[in-house]
C-alpha cells in the first residue's frame, strides 16, 4: 500500500498532465482562464499568465486530493481520518462551480462570482459535512473491505457512463462529479499497482489481484512509482 504522500504526488502530476492536455485543445486553456478572469473582474484584473497559472494550480491541487479519496474505506488512512472535512472541501468548489454556471446561464439572477461564493460556502458549511457523514458510512458498509470496491474499475465504468449521460443531457456541471471520482480512482491505482498487494481491478466481478511490477521489485514499488512521478512531473512542468 502506497502512502498518502505518494498518492498525492502521483495525483498532482496527473493534474499537471491534465493541464497540459487542456493547453493543447483549441479552447481548453480558455476554460480555467475564463473562471479566474471572472474572479479578476470582481476583485481586480488578473493577467492572462496569472490566470493560466491559477488554473494549472487548481488542477494539480484538485487531482492530488482526488487521488487520496479511494483510501476512504480504510479507517486509519490519512483521508479517512479527515473524511468529513475532505468531503466538505470537495463540495465547496463543486457547488461553487454549479452556482457560477447557474448564474452565468441566467437561472440565478446575480453575479456569477457572488453565486459561486455563496454556493461554495453552503457546500463547506452545511451540505459538505452532511454528505460526508452519509457517504463515509455507506462506503464502509458497501466497499467490501479495503482496496476493493473503492479501487475497482467496475464502479468506474458505471460512473463513466453516468458522466457521459449527464454530459449528453446538457447537465455538464453535474457530469464533473462522477468524472472526477473516476479520475481519482485511476490516479490512486497508479500508486497501488506497483506494491506487493496489487489491486483487484475488476472487483466484485473478479477477486484477482493485478500488478505492474515483477515480484522481486514489488517491495520497492512505492519508491519506484514516486520516482517515476517526479520524472514525469519534471518533463511536464511549464517552462
Amino acid at each position: 500500500m502506497s502512502s498518502y504522500k505518494t498518492h498525492a504526488l502521483i495525483g498532482g502530476v496527473g493534474g499537471l498532465f491534465l493541464a497540459r492536455v487542456l493547453d493543447m485543445l483549441p479552447h481548453g486553456a480558455a476554460i480555467g482562464q475564463n473562471v479566474f478572469g471572472q474572479l479578476g473582474a470582481a476583485g481586480g484584473s488578473i493577467p492572462p499568465a496569472a490566470a493560466a497559472a491559477l488554473s494549472t494550480g487548481g488542477l494539480v491541487a484538485g487531482s492530488a486530493f482526488l487521488a487520496l479519496i479511494p483510501d476512504i474505506d480504510e479507517p486509519g488512512s490519512f483521508i479517512a481520518r479527515r473524511a468529513r472535512t475532505a468531503i466538505a472541501l470537495a463540495c465547496a468548489p463543486l457547488l461553487g462551480a454549479v452556482g457560477y454556471l447557474l448564474a452565468s446561464s441566467g437561472i440565478i439572477h446575480t453575479q456569477p462570482i457572488v453565486a459561486a461564493a455563496v454556493c461554495a460556502l453552503a457546500g463547506l458549511g452545511f451540505f459538505g459535512p452532511l454528505v460526508g457523514h452519509i457517504v463515509v458510512r455507506l462506503i464502509r458498509v458497501g466497499a467490501g473491505g479495503h482496496r476493493r470496491l473503492t479501487h475497482s474499475l467496475v464502479p468506474c465504468a458505471a460512473l463513466t457512463v453516468l458522466a457521459a449521460g449527464l454530459w449528453a443531457a446538457g447537465l455538464r456541471v453535474w457530469a464533473i462529479i462522477p468524472a472526477a471520482l473516476v479520475w481519482g480512482v485511476v490516479l490512486h491505482g497508479l500508486g497501488d499497482l506497483p506494491t506487493p498487494m496489487g489491486l483487484p481491478l475488476f472487483y466484485p466481478v473478479s477477486q484477482k489481484d493485478f500488478f505492474t511490477l515483477p515480484k522481486p521489485l514489488r517491495p520497492y514499488g512505492e519508491p519506484i512509482a514516486a520516482a517515476i512521478a517526479v520524472i514525469v512531473g519534471f518533463v511536464l512542468w511549464p517552462r
